[in-house]
Order: structure tokens, then C-alpha cells, then sequence
């Protein structure tokens, strides 16, 4: 949770205490709940870029570990091409 979401929590905790209104202590309340779920998704949302960044630079990953497989093939059937030429 979030120093502000805190601070917003505790801020509406101490107003709800000193207030006879039950619409309003209802209204408080409510606007807590509004905000732990803002804090949720906003953790959501960034739990989910972390996750697209992630898959990024895995696919990259992926990509480059494929490029790295073909040179190392193609090296390694170039000095069997030489090996060849030199020992016929």
C-alpha cells in the first residue's frame, strides 16, 4: 500500500470517528473502500507492465539465443567445410 493511500485511510478513519452522522461516517467509509481498490488496480496495473516488459525482453532474449544458434552452426560447419578441404 502506498504512503498516500495510508495517510488517506487514516485521515478518513479519524474523521469517522468524531462524526454522529450516519450518512456521512457511511459516506467515509465508502470512500475508503474506493480507495483500496484504486490502490489495488494501480498495484495491477503495474504488476501487468512488469509482467509486458518481462515478456519483452524474453521474447528479445529468445530472438537473439536464435540468431546466436545459427552463427554458432554456421561456424561449426565452416570448420568442418575447412577440415575437410585441407585433409583431401
Amino acid at each position: 500500500m502506498s504512503e498516500t493511500n495510508d495517510w488517506l485511510k487514516n485521515q478518513l478513519g479519524q474523521l469517522k470517528e468524531g462524526e454522529p452522522s450516519f450518512i456521512n461516517r457511511s459516506i467515509l467509509t465508502a470512500t475508503k473502500a474506493l480507495a483500496d481498490e484504486q490502490d489495488k488496480r494501480i498495484r495491477q496495473a503495474q504488476d501487468e507492465i512488469d509482467g509486458r516488459i518481462w515478456s519483452r525482453i524474453s521474447g528479445r532474449d529468445a530472438a537473439i539465443n536464435k540468431i546466436v544458434d545459427g552463427i554458432d552452426e554456421i561456424i561449426d560447419n565452416n570448420i568442418v567445410i575447412n577440415f575437410i578441404y585441407i585433409h583431401a
